[in-house]
């Protein structure tokens, strides 16, 4: 196998304890995966003799893993931890995760994740940019995309002025609102086009953006 493939595939870390009725479910299911290829490596943690190693990985439950670079917590089947295991290196699978952990209410685990890793504030942005995203977790990204560095964020200027050109309004007013954050030509040259915009709500989000822009000089 060369040096490339190996790159695609995951390594593992699982948290166990002595007594969980759940732990050796996942860990027959992830022994499986490195036998079958799916992941590289796992690394197996008792926290009856390593406690020190919960707080490392900001967890107190077992079981506990993480794939790639997304965590889950309690006893999943063997089939979902191989669907992970396929994307979990991918944009898609990184906004997949995100969807399914603000759906659940863990915007905090989500926000930790987007303010150390800017792959995760793209998976956010893919979030907004997709029509079929449920409110919750529409709120839930934009919540995080404001309070993340805003250094960081101008990166993505670029994507967020492209989806002030979206079809879906909601998909405009969102990008008009964070682009309030990031302070340089692009942002107001995009809001200026969408003083222009068909919904009376994004006209008014890109004028009331424009002012916070204009306020900081």
């Amino acid at each position: 196998m060369n040096d490339a493939a190996n790159n695609k595939v995951p390594d593992a870390v699982l948290l166990i304890a002595p007594g969980c009725p759940h732990c050796p479910k996942m860990l027959d299911a992830l022994g499986q995966m490195v036998k079958e290829g799916e992941i590289g490596a796992l690394q197996v943690i008792n926290l009856a003799v390593h406690r020190e190693r919960a707080a490392e990985f900001g967890t107190r439950s077992v079981p506990w893993a993480r794939i790639g670079k997304l965590e889950f917590e309690g006893v999943h089947s063997p089939a979902e931890l191989s669907a992970w295991a396929k994307t979990a290196g991918t944009p898609e699978g990184i906004a997949t995760w995100c969807d399914a952990q603000l759906t659940a209410g863990q915007l905090g685990r989500v926000e930790a994740r987007a303010h150390s890793d800017p792959l995760w504030l793209a998976a956010l942005l893919d979030l907004l940019g997709n029509e079929q995203t449920s409110l919750q977790v529409r709120l839930g990204a934009s919540a995080i995309l404001e309070g993340a560095d805003a250094a960081l964020l101008a990166g993505y200027g670029p994507r967020l002025a492209e989806l002030t050109r979206h079809s879906d309004h909601r998909v405009r007013a969102d990008a008009c609102h964070l682009l309030s954050l990031i302070d340089n030509d692009l942002s107001r040259k995009a809001l200026t086009a969408c003083l222009n915009d068909p919904d009376q709500g994004v006209r008014e989000i890109a004028a009331e953006s424009l002012a916070v822009l204009a306020a900081r000089h």
